[in-house]
């Protein structure tokens, strides 16, 4: 039974011996290097003979070196009684690579021999991921999509609301187009006529009344000229009787003071002021600022009901009577 406990001895002791030496191999730090990383290589050395220091090289002379690999440092460790070799360093090629010999005297002395060290280095870049690939289409900014569509939409719209407005809605939008016209003539010569009665009133205008006479009639005839489309600047006063109404009613329902007689006696009484030779006095000049601004209140007022009625259902705004097209 002794021969067979110590053969079972002899056995464990081996098997143990196994596998320190097999926790005792050296290993790299970390444990997958990549082309051009630092790196750090252990090699467990055994126990450290008594009296033993450790040992620095960091030196580029005391460094030893390869074409596919470079040692940065060499130091000889001591730790819980035990001794390990650390070689610090960078491999430039891929594969199984053989560290260059480690003569380092001191170790030699104290009977350490290190030699034959392998190193393993993975490329990032291996097999078929050494064939570059097609290149990838770009990728198309978030909401491109959305916007492509939303553009293609908004021109088919506008394509149609351009033909429904050439088949059926020219002759709207130039009614609307006329009737802000004859809106806006209005009421600049509403803010003319407001304008001179508050500078004859303040006594601020600088001008007799007779150049106020002169300048209120010849923006009069600017505004008839602008807004019936035929020239009034060169008529004489005589010749406005003919001048149609310059806004159509119905048939027998035509405003008076809206006609080319009003506009007629209206014009003489100007003349007939301008051209006596006498002074015009204050209550004449009014006279004829209140017909003037009689027209143009009654004008005003005839646009809005004519306005009205094309609101209501008209389908496009009454033709005015011929000869009185704008152009």
């Amino acid at each position: 039974m002794s021969e067979t406990y110590k053969m079972f001895f002899c056995l464990m002791l081996l098997v143990s011996r196994g596998e320190a030496q097999e926790r005792e191999a050296p290993y790299l730090i970390p444990q997958t290097v990549y082309v051009g990383d630092k790196a750090r290589l252990v090699v467990p050395l055994g126990q450290a003979p008594v009296g033993s220091e450790s040992i620095v090289l960091e030196q580029p002379g005391e460094l030893p070196a390869s074409q596919d690999l470079i040692i940065s440092r060499i130091a000889v460790e001591h730790r819980e009684g035990n001794v390990r070799l650390l070689i610090d360093f960078i491999a430039y090629a891929p594969g199984v690579l053989a560290l260059p010999p480690l003569e380092i005297p001191a170790l030699v002395s104290r009977g350490f021999l290190v030699s034959d060290l392998r190193v393993t280095i993975t490329s990032i870049l291996n097999g078929d991921s050494m064939i570059l690939s097609e290149a990838v289409a770009p990728l198309p900014v978030p909401g491109t999509i959305m916007l492509i569509y939303g553009t293609a939409a908004g021109l088919v719209l506008l394509i149609l609301l351009g033909i429904g407005l050439r088949l059926w809605g020219k002759g709207t939008l130039n009614g609307l187009e006329e009737r802000f016209r004859r809106r806006r003539l209005i009421r600049l010569l509403k803010k003319r006529l407001r304008q001179v009665r508050k500078d004859r009133e303040a006594d601020t205008g600088g001008h007799d009344a007779g150049e106020v006479l002169t300048l209120v009639s010849t923006e009069f005839r600017a505004f008839l000229t602008s807004f019936t489309g035929i020239n009034c600047r060169a008529m004489a006063a005589g010749e406005l009787v003919d001048l149609p109404p310059l806004v159509a009613g119905e048939p027998g329902n035509d405003h008076p003071i809206l006609s080319g007689s009003f506009l007629a006696r209206l014009f003489r009484r100007c003349d007939t002021l301008r051209f006596s030779g006498t002074s015009i006095t204050p209550e004449a000049l009014l006279a004829v600022l209140d017909g003037i601004q009689q027209f143009i209140n009654t004008l005003d007022h005839a646009e809005k009901e004519r306005n009205r009625l094309w609101k209501n259902g008209f389908s496009r705004v009454p033709e005015p009577a011929e000869g009185t097209a704008c152009t």
